[in-house]
């Protein structure tokens, strides 16, 4: 939840969203589909009083108290950095497929006799990447490897063209040689995003994936979306130009919290994202 020192520790909650006030800026990553908005009340927050000073200590700026981290125990990632990781993959999926029918969505499985891990999968991806762009040149691609229930992975594959070609099935059942393929062709954006976004589908995840492991892996050529600093106002009217409604919305507290129950509220932040779901 955060970090501990002497006389307080500093703490992040979960509050009721309620939109920020015009006078607010906003961090913001633009597409046409997507507006994914991060908005804190404080652009100069107090805890920035708080500096690094190694792996294990920081430094209180404003009192010169030197005070060590609490450091979490290796294992799976944390619900925030899990989120982030999740609204960088859909910021990802939003600036470059537009469901027009020329992408498609493969599932690559691996049958029960193949190993399965995280790397093992990604493996036998970089063989079947060079042997498929051999035969259909032009592809860029997003793969995301999902774990099941027992955390068996399989690997979700985005292919990206700027014009409509036919897969055959056979041969890449053939190309891939580990187990079952499945292939679509992407329609709709959001819905493909959805996929991935789920909530349930996120906690199932994070038992799997720990911050050295990636979500996702993108070829050369994939458009990685870039924050900009927008007002409220220059927020709203994008929004309303491009027809997108709030389709998610959170907000959260950070707070120092005093030995003696008293607390202080350093920062308020909103995540939004706005699309046409």
């Amino acid at each position: 939840m955060g970090y501990d020192h002497n006389a307080a520790t500093i703490v992040r909650e979960s509050i009721e969203y309620r939109a920020p006030p015009l006078s607010c800026q906003s961090t913001v990553y633009l597409s046409e589909n997507l507006v994914d908005v991060t908005t804190t009340a404080n652009r100069t927050s107090r805890i920035s009083c708080y500096r690094r000073l190694s792996a294990n200590t920081y430094l209180n700026t404003s009192t010169g108290e030197v005070s060590a981290y609490s450091h979490k125990p290796p294992g799976p990632m944390d619900a925030s950095q899990f989120k982030r990781a999740f609204d960088q993959l859909r910021r990802i999926i939003y600036a470059n497929i537009s469901g027009n029918g020329t992408e498609k969505h493969i599932v690559l499985t691996l049958s029960s006799d193949n190993p399965s891990e995280l790397e093992d999968v990604y493996t036998y991806f970089g063989s079947f990447w060079k042997k498929l762009k051999y035969r259909y040149p032009g592809f860029r691609y997003i793969a995301v490897a999902e774990p099941n229930s027992t955390g068996r992975y399989h690997l979700h594959l985005l292919l990206i063209c700027d014009i409509p070609v036919q897969l055959n099935k056979d041969e890449i059942f053939r190309l891939w040689g580990k187990g079952y393929v499945y292939i679509a062709t992407i329609t709709s954006t959001d819905r493909i995003a959805a996929y991935f976004y789920a909530k349930y589908k996120r906690a199932r995840w994070a038992a799997f994936y720990h911050p050295r492991k990636r979500l996702f892996r993108c070829s050369r050529g994939i458009i990685r979306p870039k924050a900009s600093i927008m007002t409220r106002e220059e927020v709203n009217t994008y929004v309303q130009q491009r027809n997108l409604r709030l389709s998610s919305a959170s907000c959260h507290r950070i707070c120092q919290k005093s030995a003696d129950g008293s607390e202080r509220v350093l920062n308020v932040i909103t995540y939004e994202q706005f699309s046409h779901q």
